[in-house]
């Protein structure tokens, strides 16, 4: 697994965007320089709720705001991110703390697939139409 460390090559030019992405980057390091003790890794858990709340409601507001044309297929994705995260969480809830690398995968493949993919474009658009 390797290590994401943010830079601006990652920014999608909406401050308060790189500001929830660059926290979940922390919690994926947090998670690893720790090797992810069952402590540890219910803190990030729950971040990762809180995240996909907040991050997800705020981002989705968004969409409506400036009419995103890609709004349903992205708010699919977050439903399944949401899904996904709310079994790991189930799981670890349950004893299983042999999740931590399911959720470090999991942030890893949110990172790469989605944020510097789809939440890139929805920046684009952000910015296109003068919000941020």
């Amino acid at each position: 697994m390797s290590h994401i460390s943010w830079s601006i090559l990652l920014s999608n030019g909406v401050s308060t965007q790189d500001a929830q992405h660059k926290n979940l980057l922390n919690q994926l390091s947090d998670a690893k320089l720790a090797n992810c003790s069952p402590k540890v890794l219910g803190t990030v858990l729950t971040e990762l709720m809180n995240y996909t709340v907040c991050h997800f409601g705020y981002e989705e507001k968004l969409m409506e705001i400036i009419h995103y044309e890609d709004a349903a297929s992205h708010k699919v994705v977050h439903s399944g991110f949401v899904q996904t995260c709310a079994e790991l969480n189930s799981r670890f809830n349950s004893g299983d703390v042999s999740i931590a690398d399911d959720v470090i995968n999991l942030l890893q493949d949110w990172h790469k697939n989605h944020v510097m993919t789809a939440d890139k474009k929805f920046g684009q658009a952000l910015n296109k139409a003068g919000i941020f």
